[in-house]
Formats: C-alpha cells, sequence, structure tokens
C-alpha cells in the first residue's frame, strides 16, 4: 500500500478540508492510502474577498515565497497537493487546481495585466517541476496552457460524486435556489431579478426563491434568506425540496454547487461563464444563458414545462453516474499514481 500525502488548504468558513480535496480522500485509488496534511496558512478572510489591493498583492507573495521555503514529509511515498499550497515537495509530486493562476488573478481579484502575467509565469515554472498537473475543465486546461504549463503534464480528471436518486421530498410549491459566498461574483442579484421577473408575470403564489449567501436581499414573500446553512443541512434539507438551480456566476472556477444540484438531479439554469457551460449541456441538464435576460425565459420553460423539468432532471442524474462515478474517477486517479510512483 503507497502513501500519498493529500495537502489542502482550509475552507475559511468551516475550518474544514476545502470539497475537492475531501472529494479526492474518500475515494482513494486501489493500492493507495491518502495521509493529510491541512495548510495552516490557509488564505484569509480578506483575501478571501476576492478584493485586489496592497495588503491581498503582499500576502500572496509572500505566502508563495514562505511556503517555498518549507519542506513537508510524512513518509509518503508521493505528494498530491491542491489550490495555492506550494511548499518544497519530494519528488514524485502531483499538483491540482480547479483553474489557472490568470484565470483566478483576473476572473477573481480583477487584477491589472501586467501583474497577472508575472504572477502567472511564477506559478507556471513551479507547476513545470511537478510530475503531473490535475485540473477538472478543459476550461481551466486550456488556462494553464496560456500560462506556459507543459501541456504534457496536464490531466483532466473530474471530481467523484454519488448520484442521490432517492433524495428527493416532496414539497409544495415549486422552489429555485441559490447559493453563493459572494453575491457579486456568483450573480445573486441576478438570480433575485430572474425570479422576480417569474413572480411579476406570471403572478403565481406558489413560487419560492431559496437564497443562500451574504449581501443585500430584498424583503419579499417569496423569498427565504439564509446568510448560511451547515453542509449536512443542505443536503438533507434544502437540494432535496429543490426544483431548479440559479447559478448566474460572473466569474467561476468550477463550481461545486452546480455539480451537486446535478446530483440531486435538480436542473441548473446559469451563464455561460468560465467552465459552467461544459457541467451543464445546456437544453439537456439545463440552460446555459449568454444574457442575464435568458435566466428568466429558462425559469419560465422549467415552471411551465413539468415534463421538460423531469426529463432534465433525469438526464443530470445520469450525468453525474456516467461521467462522476467513483470508480471512473478512482481508475484514472490511479492511472496518474501509477505512471509516476
Amino acid at each position: 500500500m503507497k502513501k500519498v500525502l493529500l495537502v489542502s488548504e482550509k475552507d475559511t468558513i468551516t475550518g474544514a478540508m476545502k470539497t475537492g480535496p475531501r472529494l479526492r480522500y474518500e475515494s482513494p485509488p486501489e493500492g493507495y492510502q491518502y495521509l493529510v496534511y491541512l495548510d495552516p496558512y490557509s488564505q484569509s478572510g480578506a483575501v478571501r474577498n476576492f478584493s485586489m489591493n496592497f495588503f491581498t498583492n503582499i500576502y500572496m507573495l509572500l505566502k508563495a515565497v514562505f511556503l517555498r521555503l518549507q519542506a513537508i514529509h510524512m513518509g509518503e511515498d508521493l505528494v498530491h497537493s491542491f489550490f495555492w499550497t506550494f511548499y518544497r515537495y519530494r519528488r514524485p509530486w502531483i499538483h491540482e487546481n480547479d483553474q489557472s493562476p490568470s484565470q483566478l488573478l483576473s476572473g477573481y481579484f480583477n487584477m491589472p495585466g501586467p501583474l497577472v502575467r508575472k504572477y502567472s509565469s511564477m506559478i507556471a515554472n513551479i507547476l513545470n517541476t511537478a510530475s503531473a498537473v490535475i485540473t477538472w475543465s478543459n476550461y481551466a486546461l486550456n488556462g494553464f496552457i496560456a500560462d506556459g504549463v507543459d501541456r504534457r503534464l496536464l490531466r483532466v480528471i473530474r471530481l467523484p460524486m454519488d448520484v442521490k436518486e432517492n433524495a428527493k421530498a416532496a414539497h409544495q410549491g415549486f422552489n429555485f435556489l441559490f447559493i453563493g459566498r459572494e453575491q457579486q461574483r456568483k450573480g445573486g442579484d441576478l438570480a433575485i431579478r430572474a425570479v422576480e421577473s417569474l413572480v411579476g408575470e406570471l403572478g403565481s403564489k406558489d413560487i419560492r426563491l431559496i437564497y443562500i449567501g451574504r449581501g443585500s436581499v430584498p424583503d419579499r414573500p417569496w423569498i427565504t434568506h439564509y446568510t448560511s446553512v451547515p453542509t449536512k443541512t443542505l443536503r438533507s434539507k434544502i437540494y432535496p425540496v429543490t426544483d431548479v438551480l440559479l447559478y448566474p456566476s460572473r466569474a467561476e472556477a468550477y463550481g461545486m454547487a452546480v455539480l451537486e444540484a446535478l446530483s440531486y438531479g435538480i436542473p441548473v439554469i446559469t451563464l455561460d461563464t468560465g467552465p459552467l457551460g461544459e457541467t451543464v449541456a445546456d437544453g439537456v441538464t439545463g440552460f446555459v444563458c449568454k444574457t442575464p435576460d435568458c435566466l428568466a425565459d429558462s425559469a419560465r420553460r422549467l415552471y411551465l414545462s413539468p415534463s421538460l423539468h423531469e426529463a432534465m432532471s433525469m438526464a443530470a442524474l445520469r450525468y453525474v453516474k456516467e461521467n462522476h462515478s467513483r470508480e471512473l474517477i478512482r481508475k484514472q486517479m490511479q492511472a496518474v499514481y501509477d505512471g509516476i510512483s
């Protein structure tokens, strides 16, 4: 049994391992055992606000330099690190990230172009010393290539996700769901506007929007607002009564909520942002909109057509089962590990 040291940042709200690394940890390939190192220097709350200023600039630079001065070794046979944990690792070393450096710096931090190129080049040079670089979408793959990461190192391996075919709960009305920690980036305002347009047009009293996230949310009888909910509650109480996920993100690395929703058979309405057009098959498992006006139109179609909603729900479950099964992902990860260890 070979030992893989899995290095992960902590979620800045829960303090637990982030979702992507956790999903890998829960599905070890045959012949491999995971050890876990949680990065004590995980991003601060200020940095996670995704605003580019002097503090975030200095913080990211100092963290990158500081981590490279530290070596981590726990008796492992190989290292599998995630996101922005660039310690000085022994080879063989695999790194995994949901987006490329330039995609993060430009899309999330709105960093000026010259700084994006400088930082991205620095990180690409580090990644080119790895044995392999894993990401979750072709969108991110192309970003890494553009940043200067050697194409021969890159692999697209999706995250494992179980389908929840029998998780739906009986409920009254038609529930739209929005989830997003950052209202502006995640498009919370667009989700509210889409449902408000639908309610205004149809005058239906059975339409609801469950809004999970911080930000300015109007006091409307059809909105139920939570600033946050425990993950257990989301999975056992919220997803089972959700009919459609509204996810109109303006900048997106991956969209974990989209994959989770599809695994519950929930159709997704999203903007064509980042990799979302890869995860959501337009017209099959949901709708991928080019403009915000399309959000309300798509919501109307799913609300008014139970047969369309049911077809998309079944297609969502099939997509997750065929593309994100634990068995499939374990084999893909094993091939990478076997190839470098």
